[in-house]
């Protein structure tokens, strides 16, 4: 469905998750601000079987307050830590914080994996923390209702009013849920997080930090060197999010401009133009053509295995296009999979549409209270 088809699209969806702040979810006993050595709380992917711990990984949680203006009158939040100490003979003094984008990525779920053999260890230790809500914090705002809903209407030809409406709903009850279990939704923010930022660095003992954000990232960096620039030696911002305008009318200029960019790329370089000349028009051409006569495409669920038939339409394919440039690893596969989609191949496009349609821990709950 169309649900994902347009990610910059989903805060006009009235996410309702405001209202009444409620009381916190955590437990007021437990100390906050002190780092709390646990078990790893993540995997890595492709390599599950080994575990972080056995590598030197430290893990752990900090507890901070809900509202860090009101730390005593509202609830406790449990952020997710991973230390990757340095293995230099002598390590500066200053880690390297990193921070995942989304709004509502995890850091925890991709970050150790690359950084495990990053020469930046032989320098200094390397941070990873999920911010307030995302995966492995407690609580987080992962809303599995909009897994389901996909589940129910992803073979469905149903029309934008349709989609829209099912996604409003799902949300609704995703925030209902998430207030009943005593969140206060209006605590997971922007600024929360870089009160968040500045605690962890406290509880771990550190001095000024270096930092590191992409995409939404780089917002809590520029939160951070504002509220915090004491605590900060560098920051590095990547794929900047800007701290005025309007973010998802930022995202929307984005796409167009990294559609164009691509389209560049390519036209420069012979071999490229000439298996695939004009590819900003070919991509909006194709799109054209499956929001007129969408396609439909075996989609199969990752975590269950169940198979679906996906009614795939042109919003769809951009958005499928727009997430994958994301890695840089399919950027030179994107020009084969717009002129395969034109030629009627749809293989290329379906190796990617699972992650389109199913994001189960992707936190659209946080997602939605930063940025509506």
């Amino acid at each position: 469905m169309r649900r994902r088809s347009v990610l910059w699209l989903l805060a006009v969806l009235v996410f309702v998750l405001d209202g009444m702040p409620a009381a916190g979810a955590q437990d007021q006993a437990q100390a906050m601000g002190v780092f709390e050595p646990a078990e790893c709380m993540f995997e890595f992917p492709i390599i599950s079987f080994i575990r972080p711990g056995w590598l030197g990984i430290e893990c752990g949680y900090v507890t901070v307050p809900e509202r860090h203006d009101s730390p005593e009158s509202g609830g406790t939040i449990r952020l997710a830590v991973a230390i990757l100490p340095s293995q230099g003979e002598q390590p500066a003094p200053d880690p390297l914080f990193m921070a995942q984008g989304g709004p509502g990525g995890s850091s925890l779920e991709i970050f150790p994996l690359l950084m495990l053999g990053s020469p930046i260890r032989q320098e200094r230790d390397i941070v990873i923390f999920d911010q307030r809500g995302t995966l492995y914090s407690e609580p987080n705002l992962l809303c599995p209702e909009l897994d389901q809903l996909t589940r129910e209407t992803i073979e469905l030809d149903l029309t934008t009013e349709e989609a829209d409406e099912l996604t409003i709903e799902a949300y609704r009850v995703c925030g209902e849920r998430l207030r009943e279990e005593g969140i206060d939704l209006a605590a997971y923010n922007s600024l929360e997080s870089a009160a968040d930022l500045e605690m962890i660095r406290n509880a771990l003992g550190y001095g000024p930090i270096n930092f590191y954000g992409v995409s939404y990232g780089t917002l809590l960096g520029l939160h951070a060197m504002r509220l915090y620039p004491e605590g900060l030696r560098a920051v590095i911002l990547d794929a900047v999010v800007p701290a005025q305008g309007s973010f998802l009318a930022e995202t929307a200029q984005s796409a167009d401009r990294a559609f164009e960019e691509v389209a560049q790329l390519c036209a420069s370089d012979a071999e490229c133009n000439t298996v695939y000349p004009n590819l900003e028009d070919t991509i909006y051409v194709v799109m054209a053509e499956l929001n007129q006569n969408p396609v439909t495409i075996p989609v199969r669920e990752p975590e269950s295995g169940q198979r679906y038939q996906a009614l795939v339409n042109g919003d769809l394919f951009l958005s499928t296009i727009f997430l994958a440039m994301y890695d840089p690893l399919l950027l030179p596969a994107l020009p084969s999979i717009v002129y395969n989609a034109q030629e009627g191949n749809f293989d290329l496009l379906a190796s990617l549409l699972p992650v389109v349609f199913f994001q189960p821990t992707f936190s659209f709950g946080m997602y939605q209270t930063v940025v509506c």
